[in-house]
């Protein structure tokens, strides 16, 4: 296979990822707003996965404009994550 095929392969791949991402999101502000206690459940379980919270985390701390609670509150989640995993 050659580069150009493996790119658009990647493209291809990174088009329907997206398409799925949009869907996601629309079924969670839908879901969410409906019922607030599926959302945090939702949130919680994709901050469980290290790498995902270690990126957003980046994220949020160095993203221009973004409101202090935010900072404080993504502060906040990893805190209690370290103190669950130094517990168990």
């Amino acid at each position: 296979m050659s580069t150009k095929e493996i790119l658009e392969h990647v493209k291809q791949l990174s088009m329907r990822i997206n398409v799925l991402a949009d869907m996601q999101m629309l079924v969670m502000e839908e879901l969410g707003d409906k019922n607030p206690r599926f959302q945090t459940k939702a949130i919680a379980k994709i901050l469980s996965h290290d790498e995902l919270r270690e990126d957003f985390t980046e994220f949020v701390q160095t993203e221009k404009g973004m409101s202090d609670n935010v900072k404080l509150f993504m502060q906040d989640i990893n805190e209690m994550i370290k103190d669950i995993r130094e517990e168990e």
